[in-house]
């Protein structure tokens, strides 16, 4: 669904948001199974460094660069911003 609201109109970056929120499902799943209780994923330090890890490293595929520069750009500009 990602896909076809943010790959379809930029016209490229097929499957990047698809394969972010696939990172999304995976990490909460390691977070809430015994590895991540055992090392504190789900609170304190370890948990906002893991959380931020999940999602700033694989953003880049969700606002990939097709999507940034043919709809975030221009709609930017039409709301003069840029």
């Amino acid at each position: 669904m990602h896909d076809l609201v943010i790959s379809v109109p930029a016209q490229g970056g097929y499957g990047g948001p698809t394969i972010f929120f696939a990172v999304q499902g995976a990490a909460m799943m390691i977070e809430r199974g015994k590895f991540g209780r055992r090392i504190g994923l789900g609170s304190g330090l370890p948990g906002w460094l893991f959380t931020m890890l999940m999602l700033a490293a694989p953003a880049g595929l969700l606002f990939h660069r097709p999507f940034v520069e043919r709809v975030i750009v221009p709609f930017m500009r039409a709301l003069g911003t840029l």
